[in-house]
């Protein structure tokens, strides 16, 4: 994310909220109710954080191939035992 798109202040946090309490549901013009970029990405640094046991700074001085690891395990690992990451 280049940061154009994003949400911030009380419309993030009403954004998140929604998606917390109604993951799925249909907003009022018929779209659906989906987790904001942000929160995706939070909780994608957070969980990788907690697996590799760093800090989201030493997470970001990483190499990008960590993200190809992670698709690899993805595809190569049922649906039931993929890790929780957020």
């Amino acid at each position: 994310m280049d940061g154009r798109d994003r949400i911030s202040g009380p419309y993030l946090a009403a954004a998140c909220e929604r998606a917390r309490d109604f993951p799925g549901g249909v907003h009022s013009d018929g779209t659906t109710v989906t987790e904001p970029g942000e929160l995706i990405e939070a909780k994608t640094i957070l969980g990788l954080c907690d697996r590799f046991g760093c800090l989201p700074s030493q997470l970001a001085a990483e190499d990008a191939a960590i993200l190809r690891l992670l698709k690899i395990e993805e595809l190569g690992v049922r649906r039931e035992e993929v890790p929780d990451l957020g």
